[in-house]
C-alpha cells in the first residue's frame, strides 16, 4: 500500500529529489545537510528559550522597581534643573530691574 500526501509543494518535491540524488552521489554532503538542519532547529529552540528568559527577567518586579527608581531620579533631576533655571531667570529679571 502506498499513501500519497497531496499537501506537498513543488519546492518540497525538488528538495526530496535533490536529497535522494545527493545521498546516492555524495552521501557525506547529505549527512552534513542533515546535521545542519538538526543544528538549525536546536539553535532556533535555544533562541526561543533565551528570548523567553529575557522577557521573564524584564517582567520581574525587581527590574520594574529599579526602572521606577531610575525614572523617579531622572524626574527629580529634571524638576531640580527646572527650578534652578527658573531661579536663575528670576535672578536675571531682578538684576535687570535694579
Amino acid at each position: 500500500m502506498c499513501l500519497l500526501n497531496f499537501m506537498i509543494t513543488p519546492q518540497g518535491l525538488e528538495d526530496q529529489l535533490l536529497g535522494i540524488v545527493a545521498a546516492k552521489e555524495k552521501p557525506e554532503l547529505e549527512a552534513k545537510k542533515n546535521e545542519l538542519i538538526v543544528e538549525s532547529a536546536a539553535n532556533k529552540k535555544q533562541l526561543k528559550e533565551i528570548e523567553d528568559k529575557i522577557l521573564e527577567v524584564l517582567s520581574s518586579s525587581q527590574v520594574c522597581v529599579a526602572f521606577q527608581r531610575h525614572a523617579k531620579l531622572c524626574a527629580n533631576c529634571t524638576i531640580e534643573r527646572k527650578s534652578n533655571c527658573e531661579a536663575a531667570t528670576n535672578l536675571n529679571w531682578i538684576v535687570r530691574k535694579t
